[in-house]
């Protein structure tokens, strides 16, 4: 009897040999892209390594074998693949080193063995080049009554996206698996490019089609629309002056004769996003696009009919959009998602608002994000909390009944959920759902606070030890997760040190050549006629040595030199405070003595020195928390940290494959039975995991 290897891989410890490890039976080499065939609950596995594909049936919880059962099913595909998608009765499959695509048949006649490539005469797999470097490719089905006649061969395509050769833009280009044209019949069927569509300007970088099936549960299947007319979605990476970036979408559209066609190059979305400036300050910016996802559209016996009567309804309203990190460039901190809900009108897309933080749904999630799944729900998430809904002690409650999950892949390895909703969904004909206000998935219970208490982090002096500011979260505050200081009479952040005090007898100070900063950045210095409102040089002091100072009055407007006040009224420099072989930092202003920094927020700014005053700490229009100064006088440099947190945590699933980037995502299943699966090809691993149980003793490691 044959002995299964199981689908965990097992770690065997060999005392004499060193460490070996027994491969689970899939035996997969650098695993790029995951499709799933909902009707055969196949995983199709492209290996990049191996050139080949290997297929897991999620239902069995097995590897498919081959003839020679001893070994998995390995199918021979093109060279290099990139990505895998599947339709209803062929896998398309992505060269990347080629730039052309292959296909892997479903339809198994009596006799063959499992899923197989489309081969031609010669015995090799038949192909489909591509003028293009494909960056994308997503697949799709549509039922036509001349299709089948033909077994349905022409209800399956492939949208592909690609680079032009020639590097100034891209294009859509169409694919049709191996065929017979209807009234053939005697020649060998061949795969075609059905229509290509020209995006000049555009880098497309990843591609989604309006989700349908628009088969009802329980219900006969409905009679399909004249024509198959869904809206896709191209996410436009490209960050060049002139050029408007963003998500572009168009219809594509399947007559009954299998005529293929888009919507022309379709209306550009722009996403506008608040990114942090290291002064602290906010501004917009028009964010690139690196991958999209429709949320799921829930199949009712009214979305059909809304379907039958507007075949070109949008089906999903809302569109889930991981930002390109180019448009990044000079800020501290930038959102890398967004949340765009979606219209048949113009204005085509807006993004959406959160009503969790009052502001738009952007958020920056733990890492670098590289792509993401939506999954349809209900979810009941273990240890997970929605933070838009608190009971009357303010504490966040389970989070139950989620009608959708997006999962999110980042460059740490692990996955992060975002509870987005349905959006503005088509219901009935002309009618959509009002959207889902709430976005986001919380592992705490508890709501906005100063969750460490503020410490003092110098040397403590006898007698000052319990002298320290207070921090509190008042109502309507919205704090950052993120670590706080502050310190008493303190240089500004990265003005430590500008240089020796030996100009200063001439009233100015001027930074060196090869100075990486100026009195502009990373903090703006400032200047002003009043010395108690003036930032100050002060001089490196040793011993006994105290200075005040000498306040700015003025900054060159290139930042690289500063103009002081050597005679400021009731300023103390003794004698030592002028010597040449001194070194300078910027301090506050005399009158402002406090300086507070976040560790996401960056400088936030000056604070009076007035005993038990309370000062509102704002980032933009955004109240972050209540700072009150200490009633007792502290020695300068005296320093404190703490931290705050929002509230929430995104909701994440560790897989401890630490340094390794997860390369595809998919998901399989209905909500009470989801799996999703996540490829990592530096591990040759796929992780299995159910979303609504999240404890690492529930994931399963493939290999």
């Amino acid at each position: 009897m044959r002995s299964r290897l199981v689908a965990v891989a097992v770690a065997l410890s060999v005392t004499a040999c060193g460490e070996q490890t027994l491969s689970a039976f899939g035996n997969l080499d650098t695993p790029i892209s995951l499709a799933i065939h909902e009707t055969t609950s196949d995983l199709f596995i492209a290996s990049h390594g191996s050139n080949d594909l290997r297929v897991y049936n999620v239902k069995k919880a097995d590897f498919l074998v081959a003839p020679a059962r001893l070994f998995p099913l390995s199918i021979p595909t093109v060279r290099s693949p990139i990505a895998v998608a599947a339709a209803e009765h062929f896998v398309f499959v992505v060269s990347g080193a080629t730039a052309e695509v292959g296909f892997v048949t479903l339809d198994v006649p009596p006799g063959a063995f499992g899923p197989r490539s489309v081969d031609g005469p010669d015995g090799f797999p038949i192909t489909q080049a591509i003028d293009a470097v494909p960056t994308a490719a997503v697949a799709f089905a549509a039922a036509f009554g001349f299709a089948e006649a033909e077994g349905g061969a022409l209800a399956d395509h492939l949208i592909l996206a690609g680079l032009s050769p020639d590097g100034d833009g891209g294009k859509l280009v169409v694919v049709r698996p191996p065929h017979l044209a209807p009234g053939e019949s005697g020649v060998e069927p061949l795969p075609s490019i059905v229509t290509e569509l020209e995006l000049p300007g555009v880098f497309p970088a990843g591609l989604a089609i309006d989700p349908t099936g628009l088969v009802v549960e329980g219900e006969e299947e409905p009679i399909p629309p004249a024509i198959d007319c869904r809206t896709v979605a191209i996410a436009d990476s490209r960050i060049a002056e002139g050029h408007r970036p963003g998500v572009i979408l168009t219809k594509a559209r399947v007559s009954p004769d299998g005529a293929f066609s888009f919507d022309g190059p379709g209306e550009t979305v722009e996403i506008r996003v608040p990114v942090m400036l290291p002064s602290g300050a906010l501004e917009d910016r028009l964010a690139g696009a690196r991958a999209v996802a429709f949320a799921p559209a829930p199949v009712t016996p009214a979305l059909v009919e809304a379907v039958a009567a507007d075949p070109c309804a949008t089906r999903s309203g809302r569109l889930f959009v991981v930002l390109d990190p180019a448009y990044c460039v000079g800020a501290l901190s930038c959102p890398n998602v967004a949340v765009l809900d979606l219209a048949d009108e113009a204005p085509f897309g807006v993004l959406a608002t959160d009503s969790t933080t009052g502001g738009p749904a952007a958020f920056q999630l733990p890492g670098a994000q590289l792509g993401l799944v939506a999954v349809t729900g209900p979810f009941t998430i273990t240890g997970a909390f929605n933070p838009g809904v608190v009971d009357e002690n303010g504490r966040a409650l389970q989070a139950e009944g989620i009608p959708e999950l997006t999962l999110f892949t980042s460059s740490d390895g692990a996955l992060t959920y975002l509870a987005g909703g349905f959006g503005t969904f088509l219901e009935a004909p002309g009618v959509r759902a009002d959207p889902d206000p709430v976005f986001l998935l919380s592992s705490r219970s508890m709501g906005p606070s100063s969750d460490v208490n503020v410490s003092r982090t110098d040397s403590r002096q006898r007698g000052v030890e319990n002298v320290q500011p207070a921090v509190t979260v008042p109502a309507g505050a919205r704090p950052r997760s993120e670590f706080w200081t502050a310190g008493f009479e303190i240089p500004l952040p990265g003005l430590e040190d500008v240089g020796s005090n030996g100009a200063l007898a001439a009233r100015s100070l001027r930074l060196p050549a090869d100075a990486s900063i100026t009195f502009l950045e990373p903090v703006p210095v400032q200047a002003s006629t009043d010395p108690l409102l003036a930032d100050r040089a002060i001089p490196a002091t040793f011993g006994d040595l105290v200075c005040d100072g000498f306040p700015i009055v003025s900054v060159s407007p290139d930042g690289r030199s500063i103009e002081v006040n050597l005679a400021a009224p009731g300023f103390v420099n003794p004698e030592g405070c002028s010597a040449g072989q001194l070194h300078v930092g910027i301090f506050p202003p005399k009158g402002m003595p406090w300086t507070l920094a976040g560790s996401v927020t960056g400088f936030v700014g000056r604070i009076p020195n007035e005993t038990s005053r309370d000062f509102d700490v704002f980032a933009g229009s955004d109240l972050l928390f209540r700072f009150t100064t200490p009633d007792d006088p502290l020695p300068r440099g005296a320093t404190f940290a703490w931290s705050t947190s929002s509230g929430f945590d995104f909701f994440r699933v560790d897989p401890g494959f630490f340094g390794l980037m997860p390369a595809s995502v998919v998901s399989f299943g209905s909500a009470s039975s989801t799996r999703v699966f996540v490829a990592y090809s530096g591990a040759n691993s796929l992780l299995r995991l159910n979303p609504v149980r999240t404890s690492r003793d529930e994931l399963g490691i493939l290999q």
